[in-house]
């Protein structure tokens, strides 16, 4: 899929949108359940490239150096944002002020590491005093949209910045720490809500 109509938003975000259609059988249903939890499916489907975190760091990169911002998104503009859906599914949970937010999310194949290599490169030439964006870009997020949230709105997701966020979050469902926790499910698992 071409890069073109895509940009930063005014957040210094960036999103993909992934059409229902593509994301299989597995998304098709309204709602599922899984386990004792009843989760209904995202009201929008995308892949987050850059989220809030990065936004942050990017909107203070832009105030120091303008031309920063038509740079990258000229970059994003030309990169090639095909994505494959793939088939390892997580659980994600994490506490919040409303209590514990689930989500289920399905690994995609899109080169969000290409992305940040590039976006580095523009970095490290435009703006070299950026270290700290400069280390947020070191690794992408693991590519994956949301299918399903506890939130009965369909709004809410869990954001992951990195493949060891991940990581961390499978290790620590093992153990039973408190923290974001991630569960590797299967499609069976998921029955019609």
């Amino acid at each position: 899929m071409s890069g073109e109509g895509l940009a930063l938003s005014g957040a210094n975000t960036l999103i993909v949108p992934v059409a229902l259609e593509s994301l299989g059988e597995v998304a098709a249903r309204p709602a599922v359940s899984l386990g004792g939890l009843t989760l209904v499916r995202k009201k929008e489907h995308h892949v987050t490239v850059f989220g809030f975190p990065i936004g942050k760091v990017l909107k203070k990169a832009f105030a120091a150096e303008p031309s920063l911002r038509a740079a990258i998104d000229g970059a994003i503009a030309s990169f090639d944002w095909t994505i494959r859906v793939g088939t390892d599914l997580f659980h994600l949970e994490r506490a919040n002020d409303k209590g514990v937010l689930h989500t289920v999310i399905v690994s995609v194949e899109a080169d969000l590491a290409g992305v940040f290599a590039s976006v580095r490169g523009i970095v490290a030439e435009h703006a070299p005093g950026q270290a700290e964006l400069l280390a947020l870009l070191e690794a992408s997020p693991p590519p994956h949209v949301t299918l399903y949230t506890s939130d009965p709105g369909g709004g809410a997701g869990i954001g992951l910045v990195s493949e060891a966020e991940l990581a961390a979050a499978l290790a620590r469902s093992a153990s039973g720490e408190e923290g974001l926790r991630a569960y590797r499910i299967t499609e069976a698992e998921l029955s019609a809500g």
